[in-house]
């Protein structure tokens, strides 16, 4: 934990002149100064929200919080004495607090809470109001929830991808977080799993095993059908899935290994450092061997991995058959105690009864004459084939005068060529009349 000293020092509202009054029981200025008993809350609400977001692990108890929160200025020791009024406060009414038993259920309770019977409840009797000082609770582990909403969002960014290569253990998940830089103790990551296990459908954790119950969400109400999930079973394939990432990983590793040695060995070769190449070169010949041992464990591994999927697979292809083969013969016993024979003749006669009642409801209530009905057909078709020839005709005449207008010369050009034609019966006119002259 960060020198909380230095976190006093830092916030403004641990001023000198009013570390007095933060650091002592300040409840008995709810009635005497109640601007200054909401100013002391809310100074230490916001400073609790800063220390339990940046400087703890995800769980603490009051006993121990109240230890480490001890301020040394100079010579004189502060002691959080009313510490305890702000946590009651984020534990009781602003819920950004709880006890880490109620992880599981928490948001359950909070949905609970808001519904009208509560509400009304609430009203009548009062809400209960928890003391963190009571001894039940003084050493209990509580959480502050916006920490583990944001370990619930990192913890199943990575859960969803590993489950869809089946159940794993908490060790392994564990370590993929640390190889992402996300380090959690394991105590903490079963909590948080809990916490995760209210959003994600059908997950659920047992004796250290991570898996996803596609019966769990179906079952949830009916506790005598609820189908037992072989936990011994699943444990087992977490075993193997975590001993093949192990050795994934290890491969890995060690052919950077190898890839150093290469450029090491290169250098030594450039420096004519021969002895010093041939070592590394054993040495790189050691590693390859191992990585080759190592990749003929995981063939192995993962080829026991679809045995072991294959027989699960098996298990649940034979339930299902034994379950419907158990209700196919329920269903003919209990058809074949009623007497067939006659139910058959009871349907045969009611479909014959139905079909008459058909043919009756279907009858002609008005009746044609045909001769007169083909008559007046045949004048319809005339009279439509009649309308068709007319149309066709005046489509044919429109379609000539479109021709003809397109022909037409533009009035303009016309009267271009009319002028021009005057002018040059002009000058026809002059040449005549100097000829006569």
């Amino acid at each position: 934990m960060e020198n909380i000293n230095k976190l006093y020092e830092s916030n403004p509202e641990f001023r000198e002149s009013r570390l007095k009054s933060l650091f002592s029981d300040y409840s008995s200025l709810k009635e005497s100064n109640p601007e200054g008993y909401n100013a002391n809350i809310n100074v230490w609400k916001n400073f609790l929200s800063l220390v339990l977001s940046s400087q703890y692990e995800l769980t603490f108890n009051y006993n121990s919080l109240q230890k480490d929160l001890i301020y040394k200025k100079n010579s004189t020791i502060f002691k959080p004495e009313g510490l305890f009024i702000a946590l009651n406060e984020m534990l009781n009414s602003d819920k950004s607090i709880i006890f880490s038993s109620q992880i599981e259920y928490f948001k359950k309770e909070e949905a609970n809470n808001s519904n009208i019977f509560s509400i009304i409840r609430a009203i009548i009797f009062g809400v209960e109001s928890l003391d963190i000082r009571k001894k039940k609770y003084i050493n209990q582990s509580l959480i502050f929830v916006s920490k583990i909403d944001k370990y619930s969002q990192k913890v199943n960014s990575h859960l969803t991808q590993l489950l869809k290569h089946g159940p794993i253990n908490v060790k392994h998940l564990q370590n993929v977080l640390s190889t992402q830089n996300f380090k959690i103790n394991e105590d903490d990551l079963v909590i948080t799993l809990s916490y995760l296990c209210q959003d994600y459908k059908g997950l659920n954790i047992a004796d250290g095993v991570i898996y996803v119950d596609d019966l769990k969400e179906e079952n949830n109400n009916n506790e005598n059908d609820k189908e037992k999930v072989d936990i011994d079973v699943l444990k087992h394939i977490s075993d193997l899935n975590y001993t093949i990432y192990k050795l994934n990983l290890y491969n890995d590793e060690k052919l950077k290994e190898i890839s150093k040695i290469d450029e090491s060995i290169k250098q030594s070769l450039k420096n004519n450092n021969k002895i010093t190449a041939k070592s590394q070169l054993k040495l790189k010949k050691t590693i390859e061997f191992q990585v080759k041992k190592t990749l003929s464990s995981l063939e192995n591994l993962n080829l026991l991995k679809v045995t072991v999927e294959d027989a699960q697979n098996n298990l649940l292809i034979s339930k299902v058959w034994k379950d419907n083969s158990n209700v196919l013969k329920f269903l003919n016993e209990n058809t074949t105690k009623t007497n067939l024979d006659d139910n058959f003749d009871v349907l045969y006669d009611e479909i014959q009864t139905t079909n008459m009642i058909s043919e009756k409801l279907g009858q002609n209530l008005v009746s044609f004459d045909d001769e007169e009905i083909n008559q007046q057909l045949s004048d319809l078709e005339a009279s439509i084939s009649k309308n068709e020839e007319e149309n066709k005709k005046n489509l044919e005449v429109d379609e000539v005068r479109k021709k003809l207008d397109s022909l037409k010369i533009p009035d303009n050009e016309l009267k271009t060529i009319s002028k021009q034609q005057e002018d040059n019966e002009n000058k026809y006119n002059k040449k005549i009349a100097i000829f006569s002259e």
